[in-house]
């Protein structure tokens, strides 16, 4: 026993030094009193003790309920129970996590209130041996399940020893019908309702809140760890709330993506805006050629009488052209003028294709801001800005030297506006379905033709249940449906026309009026494109493979064609005179292969023509892409489906002159009679 008691005293100094808690109360020398506290740690403890009251409440019989109705007493303890049981309690108890530094009375007068403490966390000083004495028709359990140290056996022998009946029944009296769990449990679910919301908060702390994320995060792990001491509840609560808002009042001042770099939202400027200081002081990185960056302001051309944003992207073939049209003619350009070119791509891919195409201008790369005062969805895009105002917004078709001059000396110029645009998601809500709701289920399968969308755009919108086409000519349509069996590059001459011309100009695009940078024929484009351009609706309850959209469409364009224009449409193996690229010499041509794995590549310039590690079948398609208005179609005669690797120098829209330039590949170009595959158009009757 001796010994026991010292281990105690030992761990208690222990429990003292290493938690900081005074436990100087918790152990006695009395064994009355140390069992007393004991229940104490059983009520303050983790529902293990709960599992053991259960246990232990059920080891009553009626004859134990009959002698507790006797004489009183003026101790109350729990019999048999082994003070070895002090350190698995203790060891519970601070293990928990949640420490009571404050000691509770452990002896209480008759005359006296137990329950007056702030928690009723006293209740479980008589609750354990309460419960023992309830619900006796309840089944007879073993003792030791569960825990090999509390193994009371309540005999009359036993309880006659330590205390009387009486003085226990007016015990349990005092308590009424309160149970171990009601103030534990209450309190529990608390606790772990707050922590739970801590951690919550430290998640979305972690990921919403970016920068400041970090010092967010290691506040709230403290909070945590202060909000396992009871007395803390309130600090915690205050410091959160000023916590939050701080958070608030750093979103307050932190940039929308929609604002400049001072934090002011930017208003999308229109022809007639006024260029504002903001805009002119906003620090912009430029490249050029020869891959220098520089940092600019346009500021520094606010002098200048015209100032032209050219938004261009390393993709665009026709913002690449007029960029390398305008930097050829840059010493002809009034000094009083500047063109700066814009892109979103980074610098690498910018300062590579003004190095590959010499363009002089230096270019303002990865815009997020310029974009944003000038809102468009297609390029080229040009900003037109005189003497600090917008003057014109336009596609760039009608740019040249000689308008710029003019516009510089106040003359009056010929630009037409860009047409209205309509970004991706706006145009794919357009192609929902414009049916009633009440009546979508009814539909099994809807296709309309319709007039073009008036917006400068030709797209295509392919779903499992539907198929959109927007501002196709009738030909365009056609040879969409037909792309199987004609090549879309080159495939304006892949056409046998067997219809009038009057016919034939209502339903292909004029070649006149394509590309000639004159003010009369981009109005008589602009009028075309309003009359002859359709789109066309295709719409399922079921889904549709590729090939059954396809037939449809055919199908609808059988129709079209019958009702509008009394023509027909197939697509015929023919023999037709074409431009076909043949092999010359075949032992020369074979030091063309390409061996090595290097990247396919493809250069293209004024006079120049480079392949690395590429098919023919891309010279075929440049060739024919150069030369649409031939009315002969270029075609691939050689047969080798290889890679190759050559430079042409020569012009690419002089076939002839391309053939003289394959000679020192093996290879030539000639004009030749082929069967090809051919999409003919003719009138009804004909062949009937």
């Amino acid at each position: 026993m001796m010994n026991t008691l010292k281990l105690i005293t030992f761990l208690k100094a222990y429990i003292t030094y290493i938690f900081q808690v005074p436990v100087k109360q918790y152990l006695s020398t009395d064994i009355v009193l140390f069992t007393h506290l004991l229940r104490k740690k059983i009520r303050q403890g983790k529902t293990y003790f709960k599992g053991i009251s259960i246990l232990l409440k059920k080891r009553y019989t009626s004859d134990f309920q009959n002698l507790i109705k006797m004489e009183a007493s003026s101790d109350f303890c729990l019999p048999n129970f082994a003070p070895a049981s002090a350190f698995h309690a203790i060891g519970i108890e601070f293990s928990s996590g949640f420490h009571r530094a404050t000691p509770i009375k452990t002896r209480c007068r008759p005359d006296e209130n137990p329950m007056k403490r702030r928690n009723s966390v006293v209740i479980g000083y008589l609750t354990v041996d309460y419960t023992f004495a309830q619900e006796t028709h309840k089944l007879d359990y073993s003792a030791t399940l569960g825990s090999p140290l509390l193994s009371p056996c309540y005999t009359q022998g036993q309880l006659n020893d330590c205390t009387s009946p009486t003085q226990q029944k007016q015990a349990f009296q005092q308590v009424g019908e309160s149970r171990l769990t009601y103030g534990v449990e209450s309190e529990r679910s608390v606790l772990r309702f707050f922590k739970s919301i801590c951690k919550a908060l430290e998640f979305r702390a972690n990921t919403l809140l970016g920068s400041i994320g970090l010092v967010v995060q290691r506040a709230l792990k403290c909070f945590l760890f202060v909000a396992y001491y009871k007395r803390a509840y309130r600090m915690v609560l205050t410091w959160m709330f000023l916590c939050f808002v701080s958070m608030f009042s750093l979103s307050a001042q932190t940039p929308r993506k929609d604002s400049g770099a001072d934090g002011l939202s930017i208003k999308s400027l229109e022809v007639g805006s006024i260029i504002e200081n903001q805009l002119w002081n906003m620090p912009l990185k430029t490249i050029d050629h020869t891959k220098v960056e520089k940092t600019i302001t346009l500021q520094k051309y606010r002098g200048k009488k015209l100032l032209i944003l050219d938004f261009w992207t390393v993709w665009c073939a026709p913002c690449i052209r007029k960029l390398k049209e305008l930097s050829a003619s840059q010493t002809l350009i009034d000094t009083n003028a500047v063109v700066i070119p814009v892109t979103i791509n980074d610098a690498h891919a910018a300062g590579r294709i003004l190095q590959q195409n010499n363009i002089g201008f230096s270019s303002i790369y990865a815009d997020s801001l310029l974009r944003k005062y000038f809102p468009h969805v297609s390029v080229p895009h040009q900003i037109w800005i005189k003497d600090g105002r917008v003057a014109y917004i336009t596609d760039g078709n009608l740019t040249s030297v000689a308008n710029i001059n003019k516009l510089v000396h106040n003359k009056p110029v010929q630009l037409l506006p860009k047409n209205a645009e309509i970004s991706r998601e706006e145009l794919r809500n357009l192609s929902k379905p414009d049916i009633d709701s009440n009546r979508i289920g009814q539909v099994i399968l809807s296709s309309v033709f319709a007039k073009s969308l008036p917006y400068s755009v030709f797209a295509k919108f392919d779903t499992k249940y539907s198929l959109t086409l927007y501002n196709h000519s009738v030909l365009g349509l056609l040879l969409y449906a037909n792309r199987k069996e004609i090549p879309f590059v080159g495939m304006r001459n892949r056409v046998i026309w067997n219809v009038a011309d009057s016919t034939r100009y209502w339903m292909e695009l004029p070649v006149e009026l394509i590309n000639t940078k004159k003010y009369e024929k981009e109005n008589a484009l602009r009028a075309w494109k309003s009359s002859n351009l359709y789109c066309y609706y295709l719409k399922s309850n079921e889904m549709l493979d590729e090939q059954q959209k396809t037939d449809l469409l055919k199908l609808d364009l059988a129709k079209l064609l019958e009702l509008k224009f009394n023509a027909r449409s197939y697509v015929a193996t023919s023999r037709v005179e074409a431009w076909c690229l043949y092999i010359r010499d075949a032992a020369v041509f074979k030091k063309c292969y390409s061996k090595s794995g290097a990247t396919g590549k493809i250069k293209a310039d004024k006079g120049y023509f480079s392949l690395v590690n590429r098919p023919l079948q891309s010279l075929v398609s440049y060739l024919a892409d150069n030369n649409y208005k031939d009315k002969l179609p270029v075609t691939d005669a050689t047969g080798y489906a290889g890679n190759v690797s050559m430079d042409l120098y020569a012009d690419t829209k002089n076939l002839c002159a391309v053939d003289a330039a394959l000679q020192r590949y093996g290879l030539g170009i000639k004009r030749d009679t082929i069967a090809l595959p051919m999409l003919v158009i003719e009138r009804r009757g004909d062949h009937d």
